[in-house]
């Protein structure tokens, strides 16, 4: 890793230019606001489909039953 850090210090000022510049156009792109957006959209998404986490589950860990875990109602209210 050492190695790594001292080559990228020394780095000729052209080649970190033309290393940065694809990084740097897709994050012109794809900024804070644009993934704050998606993850809104995705979340708003989630509660317009409550199955969606139990999909999501499924897809995720395909060996264990897809249980939902969160209390009930009557528990909710207990609290």
């Amino acid at each position: 890793m050492a190695a790594a850090l001292k080559r990228a210090l020394e780095m000729p000022l052209s080649e970190r230019r033309e290393r940065h510049g694809p990084m740097l156009e897709y994050l012109l792109v794809h900024d804070i606001e644009g993934w704050a957006e998606d993850y809104l959209a995705a979340l708003a998404e989630t509660r317009q489909r409550p199955s969606l986490m139990g999909e999501l589950r499924a897809l995720l860990s395909p060996s264990k039953p897809s249980t939902d875990r969160r209390p009930t109602a009557d528990v909710r209210r207990q609290a």
